[in-house]
């Protein structure tokens, strides 16, 4: 690893182009503060940054890979995640009001051979002096993965974080900043694979494929598809683009990979997949609150985090019976009670799909013989109340091919709370409502939202389609539902996003 060699230096603008500065900065400016940076190569092995050495610079990869290390094994290869171009590196330091600057907390190393420009703090200050409006550009960039985290999703998680972790957390961020209007940022008919933050400008969301109409987000720290972090079979049937509201302005979003995001929870770095999965479920029934969907919007502020702790998360395998009632024995000394308990579920990634118990036989083997309806994002599917109870039992109900993630609450639970809260009534009956028009094929929870918004991102909100079941009725695969367990799911339970959310407000 060395300085790059002098006839290399006329390119370092150039370089930087592939730093943050980019679309931050114009190229004028660029070239202007270029000679604050050196330019380094490394090849694979070489030490970036080295984890406990005082933060005195910022780092960004120009080409080539590198691996941030989460965790280091006795014997195993560490546990690490790809830096790319695009990214700064460190330099908490730089921007820190501590008296005593802090520590790197994370090593770097080269992973292939490539090229990295620094920064260090005597340059950095310098520019304080000579170009004040760089120097607030940098500055700002730098701080911009902490500043992440003062999202109230993040924030609820990370409040009682150390340091150490906060910042290793914020290392994972990707970095991208948008300058054209209509450049792509999700795809339709993708894997959605990681959750997209909207940081500053605009983003367009439409189903060009389809010619749906075009939706605008502006809401900073704005979330989309955060489901993907816990569901790994989700696509986005939604293209979401950069639209920059003027030709001056730019668009900043932040990634969070599922692949880097489960390393961080594999390393043990803090104990927080429960904290990550209760936020998200409140994420999720917030957004599906304000677009009054179902009962959720008559649950007041102020009871809202209560609301919002009754519910969990859970994933389903392939053409799995999804569970709406479940009997089993208490003992109580020498005897014992049967207890039943009864669910509602909400779709939040995949499909759930609808079968009519009645059944013929087709070749010698017993088929479902009505048609299939299928539910998507916000359809509420389950038992509250002897109606619902009717409609579920003339309709047997499984997980779709894409799997199925729902959000589940017992029943008794939703009685003791709108109980408590006197609208029992209301609620049962604006459930009944909801469920019985999906149900009938109407699909109002996938057009019952704020008006002016699509119902999520990662489904188009097309209605129910129809067609025979072509497998065995008695045929289901996997076991019944399958409730998350943190980090030790199964392989076929991992946690991951689906295609996801409500893209709006």
């Amino acid at each position: 690893m060395g300085l790059c060699v002098a006839s290399q230096e006329w390119d370092k603008h150039l370089h930087l182009r592939q730093t943050p500065l980019e679309g931050a900065m114009d190229y004028h400016d660029v070239q202007e503060i270029s000679n604050s940076f050196t330019i380094h190569d490394f090849k694979s092995g070489d030490v970036i940054v080295e984890k406990g050495t005082t933060s005195d610079a910022v780092y960004a990869i120009v080409s080539g890979e590198a691996s941030l290390i989460l965790k280091e094994r006795e014997g195993k290869s560490p546990i690490s995640v790809t830096i790319g171009v695009n990214n700064f590196v460190g330099g908490y330091g730089l921007i820190s009001d501590a008296k005593d600057r802090p520590i790197e907390y994370v090593s770097v190393l080269g992973s292939s051979e490539g090229k990295y420009v620094k920064l260090g703090i005597v340059q950095f200050e310098k520019l304080k002096q000579s170009n004040p409006k760089s120097y607030q550009i940098i500055r700002d960039l730098i701080a911009l993965r902490h500043s992440a985290l003062e999202i109230p999703f993040f924030q609820q998680v990370t409040k009682s974080w150390k340091q150490e972790s906060r910042d290793i957390f914020a290392s994972l961020f990707r970095y991208q900043a948008f300058t054209e209007y209509e450049e792509l940022i999700a795809e339709s008919g993708k894997q959605a694979d990681r959750l997209i933050i909207l940081i500053k400008g605009r983003l367009s969301i439409s189903n060009m494929r389809k010619g749906d109409e075009v939706f605008h987000l502006s809401e900073a720290g704005k979330l989309l598809n955060l489901t993907s972090l816990f569901y790994n079979y989700g696509q986005n049937c939604w293209d979401i683009t950069a639209s920059p509201p003027s030709q001056s302005e730019f668009t900043q979003v932040l990634f969070l990979p599922r692949t880097d995001f489960k390393k961080f929870l594999n390393a043990n770095v803090v104990d927080c997949y429960k904290q990550f999965e209760q936020a998200s479920i409140e994420y999720l029934l917030r957004e599906m609150r304000t677009q009054q969907r179902l009962f959720l919007h008559v649950v007041e502020e102020k009871y809202i985090s209560e609301f919002c702790s009754l519910w969990k998360l859970k994933e389903y395998g392939e053409n799995v019976k999804i569970t709406m009632k479940q009997s089993f024995n208490v003992r109580n000394g020498s005897s014992s009670t049967t207890v039943t308990k009864t669910y509602f579920h909400i779709v939040v990634g995949g499909s759930a799909d609808a079968y009519s118990n009645e059944k013929r036989v087709h070749n010698g083997k017993q088929m479902r013989k009505a048609h299939r309806r299928q539910f998507l994002y916000g359809c509420g599917i389950g038992i509250l109340s002897n109606k619902l109870a009717a409609l579920n039992s003339e309709l047997s109900i499984f997980s779709g091919k894409t799997r199925c993630l729902l959000l589940t609450l017992e029943k008794d639970d939703f009685d003791k709370f709108f109980n408590k809260i006197g609208k029992h009534d209301v609620a049962t009956e604006l459930a009944e409502q909801d469920v019985a028009s999906n149900y009938n094929g109407q699909n109002r929870s996938q057009t019952s939202h704020t008006p002016g918004f699509p119902s999520r991102l990662g489904e188009s909100p097309s209605r129910s389609n129809k067609r025979e079941c072509k497998f065995r009725y008695t045929h289901t695969s996997g076991n019944s539902g399958t409730q998350f367990s943190g980090q030790n799911s199964t392989q076929n339970n991992q946690p991951t996003l689906d295609s996801e959310r409500d893209a709006n407000k």
